[in-house]
């Protein structure tokens, strides 16, 4: 997938797992093997347990990561190495931290076709006034 082909891409979490995949980390041992080395974490068993937990959950887009996990991925995965596709991944990230998920999934269409959102992620529902 070429530079334009990513820039198609509009999910930040579909982005991350197609650099993952173009990077060669096509399962996520591999991925958190990497992250753990870079972050400094070293390799024990619960650094490996809670980073494959994060990268999974990354990668389907139930959560983003926060800035300083960011921050390593876009180093394991090289991102910085190209200003174009590092300005399209942080735009889909800030999109994605503004909208307070990133899943699809999230979001379903009732049958007359208005958005219904599932009960909020912190428990707390707002009505307007």
């Amino acid at each position: 997938m070429a530079l334009d082909d990513l820039q198609q891409i509009n999910r930040w979490h579909i982005l991350f797992d197609e650099l993952c995949v173009r990077a060669g980390f096509h399962d996520a041992a591999s991925l958190a093997a990497r992250y753990c080395e870079v972050a400094g974490n070293g390799a024990r068993k619960e650094h490996d347990d809670t980073t494959l937990r994060n990268l999974n959950n990354w990668r389907s887009g139930r959560h983003i990561p926060r800035l300083r996990s960011l921050r390593i991925l876009e180093q394991v995965l090289g991102v910085r190495d190209d200003p174009a596709l590092l300005e399209h991944w942080t735009a889909l990230y800030r999109q994605a931290n503004e909208m307070g998920e990133d899943s699809p999934a999230d979001v379903t269409h009732s049958a007359k076709g208005a958005l219904w959102l599932p009960w909020p992620r912190d428990g707390h529902l707002r009505f307007p006034i």
